[in-house]
């Protein structure tokens, strides 16, 4: 009988020792999950606060590369991502040559919703109106030395105007174009600071461009066209695609660096003024 007595004790003990054991577990990992969904929140928030430096580097975030190569596709729904989407968009509509990557027609209808903007980007990237007013034997010539490449990793800024995630956004981008000129008509090299700005929408789990404004028009953008400071060395942050992601890093670069007496001209008048516009993170 004693016997029976202390093996239920020790039945019980046993048993309320793993009682314990699972409760201590569960509360953990409730607590675990807790903390978990309240960082998730917390990253998605500061995703989401347009009013302050949203950490983006310029030409990264994007999950998958477009048909040229280079420019990004598959962003976060926030407003992070949007304004990632628009500066990696708004180099390949704002870069010009007669010798473009394979596959750019392609990529600027898949980052635009608009038909005819499409088309008009397209045609102004491509430089149709100097294929029209050449010969094929002085088009052969002036491909690969005539082009216009935007840089937003070039003492680049951006302003989110506006944005509701998952939904729609108005976003700014800055920085510096360079201009290679064979024939004569301007300086072999030249350069400028200026701004594009878009209408984002959020389609096809994806953003978009609804709507690019006229500059100096709709909106007030920087711009400086000369006395910009001359090409010096300086590390770059460069973003190219590698095997199945974005890869960072940073190179020496001979770049147009802005100082702050250039940048003072570029944003005279612009609203809002550059203590609202972000400058672009360098690489990690």
């Amino acid at each position: 009988m004693m016997e029976d007595i202390r093996s239920n004790r020790k039945l019980w003990a046993a048993g309320a020792l793993v009682l314990v054991v699972v409760l201590v577990l569960v509360v953990w990992l409730a607590r675990g999950a807790s903390d978990g969904e309240a960082s998730s929140e917390s990253s998605v928030s500061a995703a989401n606060d347009a009013s302050s430096d949203l950490g983006v580097v310029a030409g990264a975030g994007g999950s998958r590369v477009a048909d040229d190569g280079v420019t990004g596709l598959g962003y976060e729904n926030t407003c992070k991502g949007a304004v990632e989407a628009a500066t990696s968009y708004a180099k390949v509509l704002s870069t010009r040559s007669l010798d473009l990557p394979q596959g750019t027609d392609k990529t600027i209808d898949e980052i635009t919703v608009d038909s005819d903007y499409a088309k008009a980007r397209k045609d102004y990237t491509s430089m149709q109106e100097v294929r029209q007013s050449v010969s094929s034997k002085e088009l052969k010539e002036l491909t690969g030395k005539n082009s216009e490449t935007f840089h937003p990793n070039w003492s680049g800024k951006y302003l989110v105007r506006d944005c509701q995630p998952e939904q729609n956004a108005k976003i700014s981008v800055a920085g510096v174009s360079h201009i290679q000129d064979s024939t004569g008509w301007t300086a072999p090299d030249s350069y400028s600071y200026y701004a594009v700005t878009y209408d984002m929408v959020w389609v096809d789990n994806d953003w978009k461009i609804q709507k690019a404004y006229e500059p100096g028009t709709d909106v007030k953008e920087p711009i400086l066209t000369e006395n910009l400071p001359k090409p010096e060395k300086a590390d770059t942050t460069v973003v190219t695609w590698s095997k199945d992601h974005f890869e960072t890093k940073t190179e020496q670069q001979e770049r147009v660096v802005m100082d702050s007496a250039a940048f003072e001209k570029a944003f005279e008048g612009v609203e809002p003024d550059i203590t609202r516009w972000y400058n672009f993170s360098e690489a990690n």
